[in-house]
């Protein structure tokens, strides 16, 4: 797991199955030859059925480098839509790099996980994968009943606040790829509108549609969580 060097993380073992190796590195540069280092002593000292990872650039690189000198199956998995997207490569100019190697490694690889059926057409096209097995569409999994089984009374009786009737609650990246500002559209639509939206979010606000305000895309990487409050139609 990257994780900068300032920070001092420690190997962790969570279970009997489960060890965690942070790669102590002093910036993202030095990341690849890090996770190379552990990887590879742990691949001398124990036997790997399989090596998994967890995107097809830096990650993948690694991998592939373990499969062709320790000769371990390789699977890659694709949590986005990378391949070709003109979305994504526009995003910064690295990912136009990160797309050619992403697509040199998915096509070394011995499997593919993707999260959609959309994605997998798309892989069996730009790759020209000629056995469709090759890539599982395995989404990732949801343990919903930590959140349904939870009472949230108390924050809709603290932010409501007999003012609105519904609640949006966001956790993740302020990245232009989570289209944040459609989502709060989305929400709006069904709004009754005698009052305008409300947010409550970290600084750096950009004004919406309606009134609401949204913490800055650029103002961090890190995940940020912030409640929607609107009236909808009954």
């Amino acid at each position: 797991i990257y994780s900068p060097k300032e920070l001092g993380l420690k190997p962790q073992n969570w279970a009997n199955n489960l060890w965690i190796y942070p790669t102590d590195s002093k910036c993202k540069i030095m990341f690849v030859l890090d996770a190379l280092k552990i990887a590879t002593k742990i691949c001398r000292e124990r036997k790997m059925d399989l090596i998994t990872t967890e995107d097809p650039f830096t990650t993948g690189l690694i991998g592939f480098l373990l499969k062709k000198r320790f000769k371990i199956p390789l699977n890659v998995q694709v949590h986005i839509d990378f391949c070709d997207n003109v979305y994504w490569l526009n995003m910064r100019k690295i990912n136009k790099f990160f797309n050619r190697l992403g697509k040199f490694i998915l096509r070394r690889t011995d499997t593919i996980r993707v999260g959609t059926y959309n994605e997998k057409k798309k892989l069996i096209k730009k790759l020209n994968v000629k056995k469709e097995d090759k890539i599982s569409v395995i989404p990732v999994n949801l343990d919903l009943k930590k959140s349904s089984n939870v009472n949230g009374d108390l924050i809709k009786q603290r932010h409501l606040n007999d003012r609105f009737n519904q609640m949006l609650l966001f956790t993740g990246r302020l990245v232009p790829q989570k289209d944040i500002p459609t989502l709060l559209k989305a929400a709006t639509f069904s709004a009754a509108v005698p009052l305008p939206p409300e947010i409550i979010a970290p600084a750096c606000p950009i004004l919406l549609p309606g009134g609401a305000v949204l913490p800055a895309t650029k103002a961090t990487t890190g995940l940020v969580t912030f409640f929607f409050m609107y009236n909808a139609a009954s």
